[in-house]
């Protein structure tokens, strides 16, 4: 075996480690739990245990549209109850003694295909489509520094429990330049565009934090939205919760957006050719794994010159070649029926 091909095994190893493993969608971060010292068996494991049983109805927030969170009483506790079968591992990012507890955060992944049956079983509509990650920017001309920090906190921490990515500006020159903040608002297709080359993604997230509150606009190339204009502030506490509040109204149209569709879920394998620009080829798999319609990324085969990945996709095979071609791929059809292969410009 050449030592050519082992290399690229490494690097793929090295520079694709979210694609092992379940999808993305299925993550659910910074799950807290306090577990008592006192009892029996290991305060550890007990609060791992507990974070498993947190986390589920944190999953079904980004899953489940308003109409039907109110009829998942049910499948809320039928999931808290089979954690242990639902869940494929608990990662422990954070823990420390606080008094006579043990607190502990954590990173829970669950079984896709066992969340999915559970849901449907129980007549749930539901998305397994991620929320695309924005680039955050706030008002300068209308927010106090001090103001408007602390806002720019809470949405991130807001979103990132959500499972969304809120990107922050490298704020160099090349994004003063660019970045008018009357342009981003009007969603001006250019700056989407060059927006998207530098970071990945054509959504913005801007915000105005005032000292009555705050408002947020979406901004992507489907149009501008104005989410909750003036929430009441007051403690930092009460930032946190309409922080949530806002995050949770962007998320809403989403999801009634991009609920699944049975009929329409397949499997995809597609042949990605990497030409030896792993960095680059890194980070389109990356957005590919985030893009609509796309449930789950999973390796099926590592090659020195390719990659190719599992790709669970709702939807007509024609929007998956536009989609890849729109993300800066050329698409054409692959060595089998049913498969695309992905060539650099």
């Amino acid at each position: 075996m050449k030592r050519g091909w082992w290399r690229g095994v490494i690097a793929w190893g090295l520079l694709a480690p979210s694609l092992l493993g379940a999808g993305e969608f299925y993550v659910v971060e910074q799950v807290e739990v306090t577990t008592p010292q006192e009892g029996k068996g290991s305060p550890r494991l007990t609060a791992m245990e507990e974070a498993k049983r947190a986390a589920f109805p944190r999953l079904l927030e980004r899953m489940l549209p308003a109409g039907e969170r109110s009829k998942a009483a049910k499948a809320t506790e039928q999931g808290r109850k089979e954690a242990t079968r639902l869940v494929e591992r608990v990662a422990v990012s954070a823990e420390r003694q606080r008094g006579a507890a043990l607190w502990m955060q954590a990173e829970v992944t669950f079984n896709g295909p066992a969340v999915r049956e559970l849901l449907e079983q129980s007549g749930l509509r539901y998305t397994e489509s991620l929320y695309p990650a924005a680039l955050l920017l706030k008002d300068e001309g209308a927010a106090e520094g001090a103001s408007a920090e602390p806002w720019s906190d809470a949405l991130s921490r807001a979103a990132a429990k959500q499972g969304i990515v809120l990107l922050q500006s490298m704020g160099d020159v090349e994004d003063l330049g660019h970045l008018e903040w009357n342009q981003a608002k009007k969603g001006d297709p250019e700056l989407l565009r060059w927006v998207e080359k530098r970071y990945g993604t054509n959504r913005l997230w801007l915000f105005s934090g005032e000292g009555k509150g705050i408002r947020l606009w979406e901004v992507s190339d489907a149009g501008v939205r104005a989410f909750n204009q003036g929430v009441p502030a007051a403690g930092a506490g009460d930032r946190e919760e309409n922080a949530a509040r806002l995050v949770r109204q962007v998320l809403e149209p989403w999801i009634e957006a991009n609920l699944a569709a049975p009929d329409k879920v397949h499997e995809v394998m597609i042949h990605l050719t990497h030409e030896g620009r792993l960095p680059e080829f890194n980070a389109y798999l990356a957005r590919l794994r985030r893009a609509p319609g796309v449930a789950d990324l999973r390796i099926a085969a590592i090659r020195s010159h390719e990659m190719v990945v599992s790709c669970r996709y709702q939807g007509e095979d024609a929007q998956l070649a536009a989609l890849l071609g729109r993300m800066g791929g050329q698409a054409a059809p692959g060595p089998e029926p049913g498969e695309f292969t992905v060539k650099w410009p």
